[in-house]
């Protein structure tokens, strides 16, 4: 099943299967999955899906969260930190679509 959680309150237009079903907010998108990948437009979002306060790190169920914005190194690092120190085991993955900068040194969050 296709779960998603729009940022925007009203999205300009469908772009998901109309059988995925919409969820309040990113924690219980993860709680409905295995993994969990997001396309984020600023590291502010990238953060706040990935370790704020309704999030995937928050959720009961998603072991990796996979995000495909293209934000840097430094938010790479941010996130997992977050992810290691929370002692989950789960793990994340940065896989910038486009114009990253390469990290350098990578720091795992199992």
């Amino acid at each position: 099943m296709t779960s998603r959680y729009p940022i925007r309150p009203k999205p300009r237009r469908r772009r998901c299967s109309p059988a995925a079903r919409r969820r309040s907010n990113p924690a219980e998108v993860a709680s409905a999955a295995e993994v969990v990948v997001a396309s984020l437009p600023t590291p502010d979002l990238v953060k706040a899906v990935a370790f704020g306060g309704e999030s995937v790190l928050r959720c009961n169920r998603a072991a990796t969260f996979v995000y495909l914005s293209t934000t840097g190194p430094r938010v790479a690092m941010q996130v997992a930190a977050e992810f290691a120190r929370s002692g989950t085991g789960r793990a994340t993955v940065d896989a910038p679509v486009s114009g990253a900068e390469p990290v350098r040194h990578v720091a795992l969050a199992r």
